[in-house]
């Protein structure tokens, strides 16, 4: 069921009967339903794939991604600031929410990796 792999930085998975080969710095977050994830692309390229996004955790950087949502994973890079209720993306994202469960998980994750800048 799981077809995603990380080679190095790159990230492959197959979608819609094509093997896809990204950037992970390319990528703004990923969206699951279920068994399916949506990637979201900095193009505003979407790709989705079936794979469970605890697949998804155990193959990324921790440093670059955070989990903020059940099902929501983001990448550090486009977040601007997180609030109360959500991660506020780059201005032609909007925003992504934040559950209560991961909220300090991410609030720690975000300031880590503004840190290392």
């Amino acid at each position: 069921m799981d077809k995603v792999f990380r080679y190095g930085e790159r990230f492959e998975f197959r979608a819609k009967r094509k093997t896809v080969s990204v950037y992970c710095r390319d990528i703004v977050f990923f969206e699951s339903y279920g068994h399916y994830v949506t990637i979201h692309m900095n193009n505003k390229t979407t790709y989705t794939t079936r794979c469970t996004i605890t697949h998804l955790v155990d193959l990324l950087d921790d440093k670059t991604f955070a989990r903020v949502h059940r099902g929501i994973i983001v990448n550090l890079e486009y977040v601007k600031k997180l609030n109360y209720t959500g991660a506020v993306l780059n201005s032609a994202w909007g925003r992504v929410p934040v559950s209560r469960s991961y909220r300090d998980v991410a609030e720690k994750a975000f300031e880590k990796f503004n840190n290392q800048k």
